[in-house]
């Protein structure tokens, strides 16, 4: 039985945490990882150039995010995350991100997945029902 494991990023902070996280679980029998870039830093020197550093995976979904207010970007990562959460289906997500993106993304996985890990930039919490 396969297990599909998500990973949602979207700064250069995420990515660096999640690197090695996903490194260390490529050869994991029966686990299948995605990755989601919400695409808040999006340009070659905000994200291209950090993910070549860091051999960090092509994502399997990118969803444009862009820049814009909080709300705006809370808004606009809700609904496109929520799209992909459903059409995936995965057994667990792990979030990372600040407080304002970690917030929208972990209440969505919650949700919709019920078994999310949430990596804040201050600190992590573990959500599992």
């Amino acid at each position: 039985m396969s297990a599909k494991l998500m990973h949602v990023v979207g700064a250069r902070p995420n990515f660096v945490k999640l690197a090695p996280v996903i490194a260390a679980l490529a050869d994991e029998a029966g686990l299948e990882q995605l990755v989601v870039h919400t695409g808040q830093h999006y340009d070659a020197r905000m994200s291209g150039d950090i993910l070549a550093d860091l051999q960090f995976p092509t994502p399997d979904v990118y969803l444009g995010i862009g820049s814009g207010t909080h709300a705006e970007q809370t808004g606009r990562t809700m609904i496109a995350f929520e799209r992909v959460l459903l059409e995936e289906r995965p057994e667990l997500v792990i979030v990372a991100g600040e407080r304002g993106m970690l917030g929208s993304r972990r209440l969505l996985a919650e949700m919709l997945v019920m078994t999310a890990i949430a990596a804040a930039s201050i600190a992590a919490s573990i959500a599992i029902a």
